[in-house]
């Protein structure tokens, strides 16, 4: 009896580790996390020099209502102000973890912190803003894509 039963354990332990869903696989939150670290500096930087195409680039980091919020408050808010005083904003990526991984393993949120230098002629020396975001990216095409943005 103890046998069979052992057997039975070991079988389904095997079953388990061959049938685990891939989209929620280390794999696929360590490339949801990567995207993340590279997306949230393009989504937060931007020089008025080349705004429209900084612009451009983040947009192709976002999907769903974050492209269409992310393009208005850039045009409506940022720009014209960038423009006037010549701002210059460089964020980078300090450090990121994994907070959530849907059920389904295709949506993935994930906690980024870092800085943003900003240089503009209102300031007389570059000053460093601190920033930490909550980010949701879903897989979309095999891609993963940020769908919400939010400061935290």
């Amino acid at each position: 009896m103890l046998v069979v039963l052992l057997l039975v354990l070991a079988g389904l332990d095997g079953w388990l580790l061959t049938h685990q869903p891939t989209a929620g696989s280390k794999s696929a939150r360590e490339q949801a996390l990567s995207t993340a670290k590279a997306a949230v500096p393009l989504i937060l930087s931007y020089d008025y020099r080349h705004f429209d195409s900084d612009v451009s680039a983040a947009r192709g980091r976002l999907t769903g209502r974050a492209v269409e919020d992310y393009v208005q408050a850039m045009a409506k808010t940022i720009k014209p102000t960038a423009s006037k005083v010549h701002a210059v904003v460089q964020a980078q990526t300090d450090g990121a973890g994994v907070e959530a991984v849907a059920g389904n393993g295709k949506q993935v949120t994930v906690v980024v912190f870092g800085e943003q230098k900003v240089t503009n002629t209102s300031v007389t020396a570059p000053r460093i803003d601190l920033f930490r975001v909550r980010v949701t990216l879903d897989l979309v095409a095999g891609q993963w894509l940020v769908s919400k943005f939010d400061q935290i």
